[in-house]
Parts: structure tokens; C-alpha cells; sequence
């Protein structure tokens, strides 16, 4: 559709006039309302100008966050966050204006980038190394404008590729404050609600309790929209709600380089531990997370260190309680049988070593018997009259193989 089809579609405040603003052209609409180009009549100049629909008056909680994301934002002044120009109501409208940034979304770069990456063979194409220092570089800008707004109390809550716009300059601007929390605001210090962009909120705000959720929570999901640009897919791809919150929660994501072989090993390092499951073991601020991304840009040694074996085994052990002890109880009872089994077998062993050493023992009692009465009469027949030459013969051969079984050995099973 064309712009004007679109605008018939979706009926808005195009072609009014707002104030002293002229509203030109819807650029986009969310949850937390509308953002138009206006025209700053009094300065003839071109803003953004988000309102809050009347209808979103209504609800006294959506009103307290836009009046929210208007002072939040306002407060920011930093080169890489869209700055607030001002801030009104008029005829029952709630609206701020702010800066027009003329560029795309991360989200909008991610796309192209998937459009550009397929070959004719539908494989995806290498990509240069260029490519991975420009991930790095608008980290630095976007870990750098959260570092700031965390020094100013503004906890942003909503990181994502749509929240960060890139203008011609590939210069990177965070926007859309919408979800903040402001330092000192009672109504929205803890989490209980599921607030955020399911596919990029951090673990503790996946698992919805009612916990602190603070800056680093901005380090996790700033991290995870990097590693989508990175990797040109989601660090979690759950097709359900449930699914991908309980993958956010207890899953790791999948390392960059299994995913792309080309990614660098100190990038992926980076992005590992922004993302890890415990706030604790993240950056401790945004401004360390920019600070590696430099060290990475320069080709300075990184701070973060790549997790060993032994630690991932613990963390995974950490997050899958049940599991583990389901595992812990299965090995016990198979080794309580493989000991039992070695028992048995040895018990039986020690009962057939018993048997052989009583075969032996009558083995030897049966030749004294033999040799007490049969081999003396065999004797004494050698000299019987009337034998004849061959009944002697054969007798002188029974005796001379008698003779010979005592070279054989006793423990012979043919014996036993």
C-alpha cells in the first residue's frame, strides 16, 4: 500500500493542526502511542511529535507512563538519545515532540541485512570484518546513552532493534522511553508485571517477580539485540509466549561462533557475558560494557573472559534444580545396583572357587583309593595263570595309562 492508502486505513491526526504543530505524515505506532512528522510552525521546523491517542487518556496507568516517558526523556541530554524538544496537552491530547531522526531502526537494518546475506543458492554469504566493528562501534553508542541515563535515575526497560534508530551518518540514537522507570518512583520500583518486549527483556523480567530490576537489566537486553544484529537471528526463537519466556529464563543462548564462524571470538566474549542469566555475573555498569567494545575496536586485550567448562556446568546446574537431582538419584540407584550386581558375583565366584578346591580334594582321595586297592590287584593279575600273551599286553597298557594321569593338571576342567 501507498502512503495515502495506509493513512485511510489507520485514520489519525494527519493534515490537522496540533498547537503550533502542523502533522504531516504518520511515522509509526505502538503500545504506548502514536509518533507523527510535524511541522514546528512558530520555528519552521521539522519534529517528531508522539501523542497519546484520547482514548489512551482514559486508562490512568497508559496516561501515567506516556506523562512518564515524556519527563524521562527529558531529562536525558546525551549525543546518542533523541532529545525532547517539548511538552503539551492540547484539547485533551497529551503529547511531547522531539528531535526527527532521518535513518531506520536497528530492526529495519536486521531485515535488509537478511534480505542482502542470501546467495542465489539461498545460502547466507560471508560477511567482513567491517561489518563486526560497526556492531561494536553503535554498541559503544548505545551502551554509552544507557550508561547516561542510568547516571540520571532513567532505567529505559524496552531495548530493542525497533528503539534504536541509526540516521545517515551511522550515527545511532536511542529513542522511545515509554516503558521507563525513574529513580525514586515508587509506583514502578519492583517487577511483578511483564514489562518490556518479551523477545529482548532480561531473565528477571521473564520471570516476573517481584524483584529490583535495575540497569544491568539495560546491559542484557542491549546485548541481546547486538547479538541478533551479529548473528542475524534471535538469541531466542520460542514461536509461543510461554516457550520463549521460559527460554529467556533458564536457557543459554547459543554461542555467536557455532552460529557464524566468522564472528570474533572477542566479540562473542562480550556479548556472553552482557547476556548471562545473573545480573551479578553481566557488566556491573553500561559504561564497562562500552568500555570492552572500545578495547575490541582498538585491539586492546577485552575484560570479559570467556566461561570455563566447570562454570557453565555450574551455572546450567544453578538454573535446573530438579533435573539435577533426578540425575543425582538415577546415578545413585544405578551404581547401588552395579554394586549389588558386583556383589553377587563375587559371591558366586568365591562359591565356584569352593566347588574347584573340593573337586580337587576328591580328585586326590579317589587316586589313594585307586592306588590302594586297584592298581595292586592289577599287579597281581599281571601273574594270574592262564592269561593269555595278549590279555597280559592289554593289561600292561590300562596300567601304563593309569600311570600317566598324574601329569595332568588337577584344576583341568575335563578333570572337574
Amino acid at each position: 500500500e501507498d502512503d495515502s492508502q495506509a493513512q485511510m486505513a489507520r485514520p489519525g491526526l494527519v493534515g490537522e493542526t496540533l498547537g503550533n504543530y502542523r502533522i504531516v505524515r504518520e511515522i509509526g505506532r505502538g503500545g504506548m502511542g502514536i509518533v507523527y512528522e510535524a511541522e514546528e510552525q512558530s520555528l519552521g521546523r521539522s519534529v517528531a511529535l508522539k501523542v497519546l491517542p484520547r482514548l489512551g487518556t482514559l486508562n490512568p496507568k497508559q496516561l501515567a507512563r506516556f506523562k512518564t516517558e515524556a519527563r524521562a526523556a527529558a531529562k536525558l541530554c546525551h549525543p546518542h538519545i533523541v532529545p525532547v524538544y517539548a511538552v503539551g496537552v492540547e484539547d485533551e491530547i497529551h503529547f511531547y515532540t522531539m528531535r526527527l531522526v532521518d535513518g531506520k531502526s536497528l530492526a529495519q537494518f536486521i531485515d535488509q541485512q537478511l534480505d542482502e546475506q542470501e546467495s542465489p543458492d539461498g545460502q547466507r554469504m560471508p560477511r567482513e570484518s567491517e561489518y563486526f566493528r560497526k556492531v561494536a562501534k553503535w554498541g559503544v553508542q548505545a551502551a554509552n546513552a544507557l550508561a547516561h541515563a542510568h547516571s540520571c535515575g532513567v532505567l529505559h526497560r524496552d531495548v530493542k532493534p525497533a528503539n534504536l534508530i541509526v540516521d545517515h551518518d551511522g550515527h545511532l540514537w536511542v529513542t522511545d522511553f515509554g516503558l521507563a522507570r525513574l529513580e525514586g518512583d515508587s509506583a514502578v520500583t519492583v517487577s511483578g508485571d511483564l514489562v518490556g518486549t518479551f523477545r529482548y527483556m532480561s531473565p528477571e523480567q521473564a520471570l516476573a517477580r517481584r524483584i529490583l530490576i535495575d540497569h544491568r537489566s539495560d546491559v542484557y537486553s542491549l546485548a541481546v539485540t547486538l547479538y541478533e544484529l551479529v548473528t542475524l537471528q534471535p538469541a531466542f526463537n520460542g514461536q509461543h509466549r510461554l516457550e520463549l519466556l521460559r527460554q529467556i529464563a533458564f536457557d543459554d543462548p547459543i554461542p555467536p561462533r557455532r552460529l557464524r564462524r566468522d564472528v570474533p571470538i572477542e566479540l562473542e566474549t562480550i556479548l556472553l557475558k552482557a547476556m548471562e542469566k545473573d545480573p551479578a555475573r553481566r557488566y556491573a555498569t553500561a559504561q564497562e560494557l562500552a568500555e570492552d567494545f572500545q578495547r575490541f575496536l582498538d585491539r586492546r586485550p577485552i575484560k570479559a573472559k570467556r566461561a570455563s567448562v566447570l562454570e557453565r556446568t555450574t551455572k546450567w546446574a544453578v538454573r535446573h534444580p530438579a533435573l539435577v537431582w533426578a540425575t543425582t538419584i538415577s546415578v545413585a540407584f544405578i551404581l547401588i545396583i552395579l554394586a549389588a550386581s558386583i556383589a553377587i558375583v563375587g559371591h558366586a565366584y568365591t562359591v565356584a572357587e569352593a566347588e574347584r578346591k573340593r573337586a580337587e580334594v576328591n580328585l586326590r582321595i579317589a587316586r589313594q583309593v585307586i592306588d590302594a586297592t586297584y592298581s595292586q590287584r592289577i599287579r597281581a593279575l599281571q601273574n594270574e595263570p592262564g592269561m593269555t600273551r595278549e590279555q597280559r599286553q592289554s593289561l600292561m597298557q590300562l596300567v601304563a595309562f593309569y600311570k600317566g594321569m598324574p601329569q595332568e593338571e588337577l584344576s583341568d576342567p575335563a578333570l572337574q
